[in-house]
């Protein structure tokens, strides 16, 4: 990967880039209030991945997921569509941690609460997921 970079950036703009980016995550960590909610947003991802895990063989070949949708079948998918919540929630937890390193330092108040919202939807789509598992076990 070096040697593509460095095609377009010289070594000491890369390595410049590099210092420059890990200073950023320093900073990221440095703030505890970041650092506690980032600890629990994947605390709160590894949990329901291991609830998942435990809970899988209990589940039926149908389960109700699709709630918007008119009541009946419509509203049933397989149990594998309950995977797209967790892993949704990592993908917008990871894109919105690395936002939260690049304004944080300047706009600390902005980065703490899409932090802290990241968070609370995490555990938002955990409860449901939880709720739904043990609506149909």
């Amino acid at each position: 990967m070096t040697m593509q970079l460095s095609k377009f950036f010289p070594k000491s703009e890369l390595a410049l880039l590099v210092r420059s980016y890990g200073a950023k995550f320093d900073n990221f960590w440095q703030e505890k209030t970041v650092r506690i909610a980032t600890r629990i947003s994947f605390a709160i991802l590894l949990f329901i991945l291991a609830f998942l895990l435990f809970t899988w063989q209990k589940l039926p070949p149908q389960v109700p997921l699709f709630y918007s949708l008119p009541w009946g079948e419509e509203q049933l998918a397989s149990p594998n569509f309950l995977l797209i919540l967790p892993f949704s929630c990592l993908c917008l937890g990871i894109l919105n941690f690395f936002l939260a390193v690049f304004c944080l330092e300047q706009h600390s108040l902005a980065a703490k609460i899409l932090v802290w919202v990241t968070t609370s939807l995490i555990f938002l789509a955990s409860f449901t997921l939880v709720k739904i598992v043990f609506l149909i076990t």
